[in-house]
């Protein structure tokens, strides 16, 4: 009897280690990337969320504060962010594909290793999704306000001259800023959706996307624990 007693305990805790290894999993969750498509993005609340669409634009011109509630912001080597107008400027279009006739991208980093495109939300979001024009696999990664890995999307395909998009998106709860890169910035971008809300544009430090988030490695460290335990 006291044997089965003990097995039993045995069980609730290899259930409670099989909960804190989902959960663990759980916080960083699966964006997602839909090939193949055509037209403008769509936001989720069309009425009240941002789009921004780079219409405005003038070619060339860095890409920083002009949205309320958005940081555009790049990642060394990447210099800046900057519009491209493909009517008028000197830009391979349409095999690089966008809505209107403006698209974002990075500059100075055409072809370079690393480079990386960063875009804040002061105020937080729940969701961000962009339209990617490209030639080689783009991830975007979305981090909270501790600098913590929440979710990300990708990688995309290869769609240059088809006339489409990757729609890449990423969906939690306080994302503050989102990084966007692939080999060597062969890639355009258009289309941003977002909820967040207009403020003041402040940005949170740089962190290297290689490390691992914090939740994941306290969730591995409480694993460890509970199996100790359970051995003794």
């Amino acid at each position: 009897m006291l044997k089965d007693v003990g097995y039993m305990k045995k069980g609730w805790r290899y259930c409670i280690f099989l909960v804190a290894i989902f959960l663990t999993i759980a916080t960083v969750s699966a964006g997602t990337v839909e090939s193949g498509w055509t037209g403008s993005n769509v936001c989720k609340n069309p009425g009240t969320d941002t789009f921004i669409n780079f219409e405005n634009g003038v070619d060339l011109t860095p890409i920083t504060t002009q949205y309320s509630g958005v940081v555009f912001s790049p990642v060394s080597p990447a210099e800046n962010w900057k519009y491209g107008d493909v009517v008028h400027g000197l830009w391979n279009y349409p095999i690089y594909w966008c809505n209107g006739n403006f698209w974002a991208s990075l500059e100075g980093a055409y072809g370079v290793v690393g480079a990386t495109g960063r875009i804040d939300f002061p105020n937080g979001a729940s969701y961000v999704s962009v339209l990617i024009s490209g030639s080689s696999p783009v991830t975007m990664e979305a981090y909270d306000a501790t600098n913590t890995l929440i979710d990300s999307a990708g990688p995309t395909s290869y769609n240059l001259d088809t006339k489409t998009f990757d729609k890449l998106t990423v969906e939690h709860n306080g994302i503050k800023y989102v990084l966007i890169h692939d080999t060597g910035q062969f890639w355009v971008m258009d289309d941003v959706c977002t909820d967040t809300t207009g403020t003041s544009p402040v940005r949170t430090p740089e962190f290297p996307s290689a490390f691992l988030p914090a939740t994941f490695i306290l969730g591995f460290l409480g694993a460890v624990l509970l199996i100790q335990r359970t051995r003794e």
